[in-house]
């Protein structure tokens, strides 16, 4: 991840600290996410990050979520998952 998006989703983070759980709006939820990733749950990040690409399609965060799902299933060694994730992030672009 490169400083810019370590900024951004750190700031995301630290903006809505009160988001405990998915059900609210796309940026509350991703901001969850974001706080999952930095902390390292990945098992809860990759759960709320299934959930969030459900509940949340279309929204401005669904790239970014797409890339930690993509990049996460590449590091659990899940390459089917991660080429399926990561092609989808890139279909939304084409």
């Amino acid at each position: 991840m490169n400083s810019f998006s370590t900024s951004i989703t750190a700031f995301l983070a630290l903006a809505f600290t009160t988001s405990t759980a998915l059900g609210g709006t796309a940026l509350e939820d991703f901001a969850h996410i974001a706080t999952l990733k930095e902390t390292g749950d990945t098992e809860a990040m990759v759960a709320a990050g299934e959930k969030f690409i459900e509940n949340h399609p279309g929204s401005p965060g669904e790239d970014l979520v797409l890339l930690y799902l993509g990049q996460t299933y590449h590091t659990q060694k899940k390459y089917d998952e991660s080429i399926v994730v990561l092609s989808r992030m890139l279909e939304n672009h084409a």
